[in-house]
């Protein structure tokens, strides 16, 4: 689904991660962000901007204290042309990976929600509610200790498309098959985390016919 996507990993609290090619205009720029934090919520001190004047929203994030970790994701819709350079930041923490993702042109969002887990769990999941059938669905899924080995799975009954993978974490998107469905992942066999969000599909505009209200007299 994804036009295009990119990760970045700097080892510094502060992270940019550019697109390859050039935004389309009106389309969707998705960020997902892993950050290690050993103390502290980070939630209202994070953001994200980029350099094309797009604005973003933290849509859904979770603290997972017991394995050092905040995840999250932040969304800006009808997004500009042009190369992009995309930044988070936050007032505490220690290092964080980003993940971007340009999807295709987007109404808004349609469902949000990130899970933890602390068992052991081959198949990460996390349900989305109120779904309908063609959303755009991305997720970011991390295994604690920075464990490789999680790939991408499933989004409801759909294959999941791989975006990037890198140490512990995997990007994915697809296509939601409507309802409540589970964003999935595999090879996990430790505790994990998963955050992700569901795009409402662009609402094609209304042609009017010119002659819906017309009168018709027979000469």
């Amino acid at each position: 689904m994804a036009i295009q996507s990119n990760f970045a990993f700097t080892g510094t609290l502060d992270t940019n991660c550019t697109y390859t090619s050039n935004n389309a205009q009106g389309n969707t720029s998705v960020v997902g962000v892993y950050l290690t934090i050993f103390s502290g919520d980070p939630t209202s001190g994070v953001a994200c901007t980029d350099t094309n004047g797009n604005t973003y929203a933290l849509e859904t994030s979770i603290l997972d204290s017991s394995a050092n970790a905040w995840l999250g994701i932040f969304v800006a819709f009808n997004i500009n042309a042009g190369a992009n350079t995309v930044e988070f930041t936050s007032t505490i923490g220690q290092s964080s990976y980003v993940f971007i993702a340009e999807e295709p042109a987007s109404s808004g969002l349609r469902a949000a929600n990130s899970v933890t887990f602390s068992g052991s769990s081959s198949n990460p999941t996390m349900p989305l509610a109120g779904t309908e059938t063609g959303d755009v669905v991305v997720a970011l899924g991390g295994q604690v200790y920075n464990k490789p080995g999680l790939t991408s799975g499933n989004i409801g009954t759909n294959p999941a498309t791989s975006l990037q993978t890198a140490g512990s974490l995997a990007w994915e998107d697809g296509v939601s098959t409507g309802g409540t469905i589970n964003a999935t992942f595999t090879g996990a066999d430790l505790a994990w985390d998963v955050t992700g969000v569901a795009l409402k599909p662009a609402v094609s505009p209304t042609v009017p016919n010119a002659y819906a209200n017309a009168i018709f007299f027979d000469m």
